[in-house]
């Protein structure tokens, strides 16, 4: 049974909402008496040195569409005027420099909300601008040759539901020459992988080209100094402004195979179309090893061809909506030295799940703001479903497929946890 205990702090899941910017407006050049601003300098960290041009965005919080900036002048200043009362993020990036949030010590911190009352002047702030790292080299094959098109990323540690796992910082593909440079990285420690699909590569914005030829080859994501285990890989620890050139990743092909199957929906009672099929790494310890594959089974029969698969063991995955219902269907497979068909999944109708939240005590929230989740334990991708706690405290989750899941419970308050 799950009880909520008031008069202790609540534990609470929130989603994540980023907006991407869409417009960049300059001060406006009147002001008002209820307007604020916002001045201050943008020196470099070591020397105090001015830095002319650096980039000061000041987003509104209320209206993230709404963003105003400036650059900095030959003495490093800026300021902007205008500004309405409210709450903002403010920002200064800088070719060459790690970008830094107001509020922040150090680059992986957070910055805080800068909040300005009405006819408010915010004056002297300074930013101490970090100069970026930077690690380059070269990507060959066997035979000693350079790779164009290889995507090679600069990855840190993280920890995620409690496991340590690797985190991209950024991504750039190599040149003709085979050549790659990972720039405007913050100072920190640093694992190089280099991940290359021969098959298809980037031509144009939003294009990409299919090769024919080498499907019985694949090639496995490669960690500096030359290993596929991610845990034997090497860390790179880099101060601020280094440059590390010369890392060499030689990339060798291995045997790929195919996968073939069916999907049957008895939903529908047809053989569907327009279903996601998405071929995953079983363990989370080799999602860095093994590539996902997703495809399209859009033929009339339902079936499907996934191609170029490493050897390993995988989850394959379905997923059909209609009418605003989600289905699932999933079955583990193991890829060795042959190709595998007959991988057939079966979409059907799931399952309800039902329960009822309880309190200790008087109710310290409405139970109109609890809300129950149920997440797949053992992968972030997958199902994941929802429901509202009733006045009466039930809930109801509907269908829900086989598995193995995480049942969670949010809301607003802060005066209750989550007991059991």
């Amino acid at each position: 049974m799950n009880r909520l205990v008031p008069a202790l702090p609540v534990l609470l899941f929130s989603a994540v909402s980023v907006s991407a910017q869409t417009s960049s407006l300059n001060p406006p050049s009147h002001s008002k008496a209820e307007d604020s601003s916002v001045s201050g300098t943008v020196v470099r960290l070591a020397g105090g040195e001015p830095l002319k041009g650096a980039s000061v965005q000041l987003q509104d919080l209320e209206n993230r569409a709404q963003t105003t900036s400036t650059v900095t002048d030959a003495g490093g200043r800026f300021e902007m005027k205008g500004i309405d009362p409210g709450r903002y993020r403010l920002s200064v990036s800088r070719n060459g420099f790690v970008r830094q949030d107001y509020g922040q010590r150090k680059p992986e911190d957070p910055g805080t909300v800068l909040s300005l009352r009405a006819g408010q002047n915010l004056k002297d702030l300074l930013f101490r601008l970090i100069p970026s790292a930077v690690i380059a080299g070269r990507v060959t094959n066997e035979d000693g040759e350079p790779l164009p098109w290889v995507q090679v990323s600069a990855l840190r540690e993280v920890y995620s539901r409690g496991k340590k796992s690797l985190s991209s910082e950024t991504t750039v593909p190599t040149n003709d020459l085979g050549e790659y440079r990972l720039f405007d990285l913050r100072p920190g420690r640093y694992f190089v992988r280099a991940d290359y699909k021969p098959n298809e590569h980037v031509i144009g914005p939003g294009e990409s080209e299919r090769i024919a030829g080498l499907e019985q080859q694949g090639y496995v994501p490669m960690y500096y100094p030359g290993t596929s285990d991610p845990a034997r890989a090497s860390a790179l620890t880099v101060k601020a402004g280094d440059e590390i050139p010369g890392l060499e990743i030689l990339i060798s092909p291995v045997p790929a195979f195919t996968v073939r199957g069916r999907i049957y929906n008895l939903v529908s009672r047809r053989s569907t179309s327009a279903c996601t099929v998405t071929l995953a790494p079983r363990e989370s310890s080799q999602w860095f090893t093994l590539p996902q594959r997703d495809v399209l089974a859009d033929t009339p029969d339902g079936s499907f061809v996934i191609r170029d698969v490493l050897p390993g063991s995988y989850t394959l995955l379905a997923f059909w909506s209609e009418e605003g219902r989600r289905y699932q269907a999933s079955q583990n497979i193991e890829v060795g030295n042959v190709d595998v068909d007959g991988a057939n999944l079966t979409i059907a109708p799931g399952t309800a799940l039902s329960g009822h939240v309880t309190w200790e005590g008087k109710p310290s929230l409405d139970t109109d703001f609890l809300m129950v989740f149920l997440r797949e334990a053992d992968r972030s991708y997958g199902f994941s479903q929802r429901a509202r706690v009733s006045a009466t405290g039930s809930f109801t989750l509907n269908d829900i497929f086989d598995g193995r899941y995480r049942l969670g419970i949010a809301g607003q308050g802060k005066d209750c946890y989550l007991k059991d």
